[in-house]
């Protein structure tokens, strides 16, 4: 949004980098960790092309001829030092910028799509499927 977007919409994505940037760094110094870049990087040139080539056929208030791969790279340079690094202490991944198969998030699911939990005496729990 803020390379993509003009007025409102850009102002209110750089305050949102802005304040999310600032919380990675906070964490950062909580955690005692150091910046570290990703490797490989996470969005090539190549995919740069198809992510841009998405939006532009989505219905989505960014405008796609306004984006900069030079200046997308300026910004992903304020922020994944820091996210790479937690990901990394954290034994996570940073997620790619192009999902390689469409998922649906665990929130969008109902109580029947997940085993549930039964109350076994002695206070353990256990998965309800088991038997």
């Amino acid at each position: 949004m803020i390379l993509g977007s003009n007025d409102d919409l850009k102002r209110q994505a750089e305050l949102t980098f802005a304040m999310g940037r600032h919380a990675l760094l906070d964490l950062v110094i909580v955690f005692r960790r150091r910046p570290s870049h990703p490797h490989p990087d996470r969005l090539p040139s190549e995919d740069f092309l198809v992510l841009r080539s998405a939006m532009s056929s989505a219905n989505t208030p960014v405008r796609p001829e306004l984006l900069s791969e030079v200046e997308l790279k300026k910004l992903r340079a304020m922020y994944e030092p820091y996210a790479h690094s937690l990901c990394y202490y954290f034994l996570m991944r940073l997620p790619p910028w192009i999902p390689q198969e469409r998922k649906h998030d665990n929130w969008q699911g109902g109580l029947g799509d997940q085993p549930t939990l039964a109350y076994i005496a002695g206070g353990a729990f256990r998965n309800s499927t088991d038997g």
